[in-house]
């Protein structure tokens, strides 16, 4: 009778154990499904997403790639566009389901192209002052890259820096539909213009954060974006 007892004490534990187990395994197993795109901006490099990328959710898997012509990257374009950005990052993107894309400036509007020029499916859309008005950057802004695309074109040792202004003051968003819920978050001082209106008309589920003390330039360590980028990705991708 005592050993019935003991071998049963055993079994529940083993079974309980082996519960638990499983449990564990599937939680890291939806931490694990989620796949994090990170997309810098114009200028820059993959090292400006890191911050970004320590806020999300641990174990997850995460691509932060240099574009063309930018930080490390060795690879050449015909053309440096957003379009040919964002086809080079469909090329070299593995995974194919639960994608979280999170771009910051001219990297945003890459994000944008990604659903409607590929099969990658894209649950959910981070994006950092991207360009959703047709004028894009604000005029004094748009003069200064202007003056520096025209000084840069004279010297081929500076092409790349060239064709980086080219790309951000020729951009124009086709405006897509996007089916995709979309966060859009800009800074109080931002250097991109905003339209609600085209929002509203052209993306679903969208959410409209505008950050206080903040600028085109500093917004992507900002405290408040941060904390943003931890809430939100915490509780998107899961299967």
């Amino acid at each position: 009778m005592k050993k019935n007892r003991i071998l049963t004490i055993i079994l529940f534990a083993l079974f309980f154990n082996i519960e638990i187990t499983a449990q564990q395994n599937q939680e890291k197993g939806i931490r694990m499904n989620k796949i994090y795109v990170l997309i810098h901006g114009n200028s820059g490099c993959s090292n400006d997403m890191e911050l970004i990328s320590k806020q999300l959710p641990e174990n997850s898997k995460k691509y932060n790639l240099d574009l063309p012509y930018h930080g490390k990257s060795t690879y050449k374009l015909n053309q440096l566009s957003i379009e040919n950005c964002a086809q080079y990052l469909i090329d070299n993107i593995t995974d194919n389901s639960n994608l979280t894309i999170i771009g910051y400036s001219d990297g945003a509007n890459i994000a944008m192209n990604i659903p409607w020029m590929s099969k990658l499916k894209v649950t959910n859309l981070v994006l950092i002052s991207p360009n959703i008005n047709p004028d894009g950057i604000v005029d004094g802004w748009r003069n200064i890259f202007n003056t520096i695309a025209f000084l840069t074109k004279a010297f081929p040792f500076l092409e790349k820096y060239h064709k980086r202004m080219k790309m951000m003051i020729k951009y124009k968003y086709q405006y897509n539909k996007l089916n995709i819920p979309t966060t859009l978050i800009y800074a109080k001082n931002d250097l991109i213009k905003k339209d609600e209106k085209v929002l509203v008309a052209n993306m679903c589920n969208t959410e409209i954060i505008e950050i206080e003390n903040a600028t085109h330039f500093n917004i992507i360590k900002n405290i408040k974006l941060l904390e943003i980028i931890r809430l939100t990705t915490a509780s998107s991708g899961q299967n």
